[in-house]
């Protein structure tokens, strides 16, 4: 019979590729965690955001105490609980250090227990009065979440220095204003040291981060 004639060719399969490359393919297909992370943490099942957040700092950001702690000085980190009524989750996260009022720049703490040394350790403030900052519902239906990172001079009288307040990593201008203005209204027992209230430098962390049930209304 002529080649090609009333002949069906039938390409023979491919031999199944090895498992481990399947699986290399897959994951390449997948998203990094991390990208979505950047976008909404909160789909990240079991992960809380204090555990990421507190030393996220932008490429460049003016961070006075990432400097301090570039120069081996001491950083103090507390986390206060804050009312939660407009975000889902999240404790305020304050990063601080004691404020020379001479230079404005924080002196070097030491880690000394002798409470009658000049270098003794600066207790953490503890807040008596919090605000929690507006979500907007413009906001919230654009989906927007994460955290606004502020920096702040918390003074003797255990009041925020509003004149001193600026934002070291910015979220969305609505609730970077929001953050500033909650933060200002807060109210603190003082950051001590050898038993004396000083004036500390921080920088602290505010979690926006919406609830799927506030799309339900």
């Amino acid at each position: 019979m002529p080649a090609g004639v009333g002949v069906a060719v039938i390409q023979a399969p491919l031999p199944p590729k090895p498992e481990e490359e399947v699986k290399k393919e897959e994951q390449k297909k997948q998203p990094k965690p991390s990208a979505i992370l950047d976008r909404f943490p909160s789909l990240m099942p079991g992960i809380h955001p204090t555990k990421i957040e507190p030393n996220i700092t932008p490429e460049g950001a003016d961070s006075p105490l990432q400097e301090l702690e570039k120069q081996g000085k001491t950083v103090y980190t507390t986390s206060i609980n804050s009312p939660n009524f407009t975000s889902k989750r999240g404790s305020w996260i304050f990063r601080f250090a004691e404020r020379n009022n001479d230079s404005g720049d924080a002196g070097p703490i030491s880690t000394s227990a002798d409470p009658n040394t000049s270098d003794a350790p600066l207790t953490a403030p503890s807040a008596t009065v919090k605000v929690d900052p507006k979500y907007p519902p413009e906001v919230i239906r654009e989906k927007v979440e994460g955290h606004v990172v502020l920096y702040a001079v918390l003074r003797k009288d255990g009041t925020i220095d509003p004149t001193s307040v600026r934002i070291i990593r910015k979220l969305d201008p609505r609730l970077d204003l929001s953050a500033r203005d909650a933060l200002i209204c807060w109210k603190f027992k003082p950051s001590l040291k050898n038993g004396q209230p000083v004036e500390i430098q921080a920088e602290i962390t505010i979690p926006f981060y919406f609830r799927d049930d506030w799309f339900k209304h």
